[in-house]
């Protein structure tokens, strides 16, 4: 398992992240661009939210928008990325049950959201970018947290549901 930053001090965006690993086509608004990768292999991708998350949450374009317009500094780490290899002695469905549970339990259910993406069918290896940041440092994950947490608790005081 490996973990790396997608964050605005290294030039990355998570816009053009989450485009390359979902192969989907995203518009990135504050660059006024698309971005698009073509792959030969369509990764099976998905976004597991926290509960009482707003719809737009499951929407990777909208989702990843949000995060970087609420974080604009330019060292701002826009998301966590993580990257494992499952035993190829599982099968690709308990594969994805494990991978599942694991990333729910540890992130998704501690308030994150998480865009998930099974990459390379022949070296069976998922990434995932969670929208939170230093896993390492809890005094910078509560900061981070509360970046991205800020973005999903407006949307929930604006359709009048209020947490806790």
């Amino acid at each position: 398992m490996s973990f790396s930053n997608i964050s605005a001090g290294k030039g990355r965006s998570a816009i053009a992240s989450a485009a390359y690993r979902s192969g989907e086509k995203l518009f990135d608004d504050k660059e006024g661009r698309h971005y698009f990768y073509a792959r030969s292999i369509m990764p099976e991708s998905f976004i597991l939210t926290p509960k009482n998350s707003p719809e737009w949450a499951s929407d990777r374009e909208q989702l990843w928008n949000e995060v970087e317009k609420k974080d604009r500094k330019s060292n701002s780490r826009y998301a966590k990325e993580f990257n494992v290899a499952l035993p190829v002695e599982l099968s690709e469905s308990e594969q994805k049950e494990l991978l599942t549970k694991y990333v729910q339990e540890n992130f998704v259910d501690q308030g994150m959201v998480a865009d998930r993406h099974r990459m390379y069918e022949e070296f069976v290896a998922f990434e995932t970018m969670i929208a939170h940041h230093d896993l390492a440092a809890a005094k910078q994950r509560m900061a981070h947290s509360l970046a991205v947490m800020n973005v999903v608790d407006a949307a929930l005081a604006d359709a009048g549901i209020k947490l806790g």
